[in-house]
């Protein structure tokens, strides 16, 4: 069975735990099911200007450390620069990432970026502020990341009461839909009908019954509207 994260994971306890991640970390992180999505629940803004140095495959590579069973996955950049990612899985079956925003391990190299940013015409203090505000952790912090995020996620699960009452209230919503479709189908018919009707009256009032030509009450009609716009009007007379 394919499991969708949105089914199995209450959305709002996965946000409060990354949130409560970043009060006590100062790691920002982001969500993307299992599709490559993006939740839109992200602690801070993930889009990171290292991303800028290159380093593009490092989703990728996590997500293979993952497939292969990993518990987490591990990318390492340049300068010690770490990108980590926590797989959400059901029952073994990974349905999302939380993808944690890079820190460095141990400590930065701070030579590497400078030439790297140099290299990118980047600016010198935004240089210095964002290499100052990258967390800066222990290869040990990993194992303590990944159980703060293996535990709260089982907290996140959706009990399966939630789960049948989601199935449930899909249910009501899919009936409804069809109820509504149904209504739509008659009023769609009733307007055919009406316009049907519509139809026949017109050809009534203005054709001639015998001959179907047009008759007085139509040539009337659009001498009127001729009148009204100020268009010209021709009459041919025949003896």
């Amino acid at each position: 069975m394919a499991f969708v994260l949105a089914d199995m994971i209450n959305i709002s306890e996965l946000k409060n735990l990354m949130e409560r991640f970043y009060s006590i970390t100062s790691i920002a992180c982001y969500v993307k099911d299992i599709s490559g999505e993006i939740l839109n629940i992200n602690s801070q803004k993930y889009i990171h200007i290292f991303d800028k140095l290159g380093d593009n495959k490092k989703e990728e590579y996590i997500l293979n450390q993952i497939r292969n069973e990993s518990k987490i996955g591990v990318f390492k950049g340049y300068g010690n620069l770490v990108y980590i990612g926590i797989p959400i899985t059901i029952n073994e079956e990974h349905i999302g990432t939380i993808f944690l925003n890079p820190v460095f391990i141990e400590k930065s190299d701070k030579d590497c970026f400078k030439v790297k940013f140099e290299e990118s015409n980047f600016d010198e203090r935004k240089y210095k502020l964002l290499i100052k505000n990258t967390p800066v952790i222990s290869e040990r912090y990993i194992e303590k990341i990944t159980q703060f995020f293996h535990y709260g996620l089982i907290l996140a699960q959706k009990t399966e009461d939630e789960f049948i009452m989601d199935l449930d209230i899909n249910k009501k919503l899919n009936q409804s839909y069809v109820e509504l479709f149904g209504i739509y189908e008659q009023l769609c018919a009733s307007e055919r009908q009406l316009r049907s009707k519509y139809d026949g009256i017109k050809k009534l009032a203005y054709y001639d019954q015998l001959t179907n030509l047009p008759n007085w009450n139509l040539f009337k009609k659009e001498v009127e509207k001729r009148i009204e716009k100020n268009q010209g009007i021709i009459f041919l007379y025949s003896k």
